[in-house]
């Protein structure tokens, strides 16, 4: 009796401290990861467009805001590779660009577009360097490289009712999608990561 006693405590004991460990570890249900994913992948639609589609409006070439940031620069107008953003733009500086992207993605992939867009870099062979998206001038006003203002992203879609938790960890997980690219079903499902930040949830991985 006494042997049958022991076992029933130490599975009680290993049945609570199996359920501590759980409490303590994954503390979100699936519904609340497909809720999040779907508003970060629609949130993410902007912030891709500013780093690989479009971009920010920018002035015309031979409007007068062009002409006076030429003039305020010391530069011949006709030579000009970057223009001001407009009056319209929904960003203004790239401080601002930064905050609306730490916002969806993680710290990790974020610093990878700053790079690409803020800073430029050369190929490892040294043979191109990839030039910077998003400059600022001598007086702050945010400028667009005028070569790659008119980029266009591929027509991505997601059906969100297809959102599926594949695997999840104390502050990491991995969800499923079903995408369309030009309106064409996608043979196999997008996957995302999504990492737990000190300010919620973040896509570690692109979505266009």
């Amino acid at each position: 009796m006494k042997r049958i006693v022991k076992i029933t405590s130490l599975l009680l004991a290993l049945v609570i401290a199996a359920l501590m460990g759980v409490s303590c570890g994954v503390d979100y249900t699936d519904d609340e990861i497909k809720k999040v994913a779907r508003e970060l992948i629609e949130a993410s639609f902007g912030i891709n467009d500013i780093y690989f589609g479009k971009g920010l409006p920018i002035s015309e070439e031979d409007s007068e805001e062009a002409k006076k940031f030429a003039e305020e620069n010391g530069l011949e107008l006709d030579n000009i590779q970057f223009l001001p953003v407009t009056e319209e733009s929904p960003y203004t500086s790239i401080a601002m660009i930064k905050e609306a992207t730490a916002k969806v993605y993680s710290r990790a992939y974020c610093e990878s577009l700053y790079k690409t867009a803020f800073e430029g870099f050369s190929l490892q062979d040294g043979a191109q360097a990839v030039y910077a998206k998003y400059m600022e001038d001598g007086n702050g006003t945010l400028t667009v490289r005028i070569d790659l203002a008119e980029k266009e992203l591929p027509a991505r879609t997601y059906d969100y009712s297809t959102i599926k938790v594949k695997s999840k960890k104390e502050k990491s997980v991995k969800v499923e999608i079903v995408s369309y690219l030009d309106g064409k079903k996608e043979e196999k499902p997008a996957v995302f990561t999504l990492v737990k930040e000190e300010n919620g949830w973040r896509l570690d991985t692109p979505t266009y």
